[in-house]
């Protein structure tokens, strides 16, 4: 119980002093994956990399870092899961207002955004999510180990996005299934990635 109000205060205050407003780099990719499907792999790229370098220099530069952070009681994985919570909140925002976007394109036009719209903007949205929870894990590390996540948060988010790809269910749900495996480990070790890190050092 403790953890949680911990969770939701640090959620709270840093959704105050961050950004909390829709990420304007991934809602134009989500909106040119959508409408020039023959650019959508550019639009992929474009997307991942801005989720993973734009994350790591975040992370870096927020609250995360703040010595009182590791003065209070707190566990890595409290801290950890707030902070995930925190940097879904532009990619998940750029979602809602692309699909805000296609809606009101679609009435105008008089014709409802297809089911493959839906399915990609939701994959799509995916792949970002991981990307930035395998990011921040790196953001906390230097040299060589830091690349190394740079690497894998890339892979992580392209693979996601290619194999949704098709916007297909099936492409949707194994998307959605290999998102869930790969933010689960990205969670676990960001938790312990801030149960080693010194702010000092």
């Amino acid at each position: 119980m403790i953890g949680g109000r911990a969770t939701r205060a640090i959620v709270a205050v840093s959704l105050r002093r961050a950004a909390a407003f829709p990420d304007v780099v991934t809602l134009a990719a989500f909106i040119c994956a959508v409408e020039l499907p023959s650019y959508a792999p550019l639009a992929f790229a474009a997307a991942v990399g801005w989720a993973t370098f734009g994350t790591m220099q975040r992370t870096r530069s927020d609250e995360l870092v703040n010595l009182r952070y590791f003065a209070a009681p707190l566990y890595g994985r409290e801290v950890a899961r707030a902070h995930t919570l925190v940097a879904a909140v532009p990619f998940v925002s750029a979602a809602v207002l692309a699909a805000a976007v296609f809606v009101v394109r679609g009435s105008i036009a008089g014709s409802a955004p297809s089911a493959a719209d839906w399915y990609l903007v939701a994959a799509m949205t995916f792949g970002q999510v991981v990307t930035a929870l395998v990011a921040m894990s790196g953001a906390l590390r230097r040299g060589r180990e830091r690349w190394l996540y740079v690497g894998l948060a890339l892979a992580a988010g392209l693979t996601i996005d290619g194999i949704s790809s098709p916007a297909t269910p099936v492409s949707l749900l194994c998307a959605a299934v290999i998102a869930c495996a790969l933010g689960f480990a990205a969670l676990r070790a960001f938790g312990e990635t801030l149960a080693r890190y010194d702010p000092i050092d």
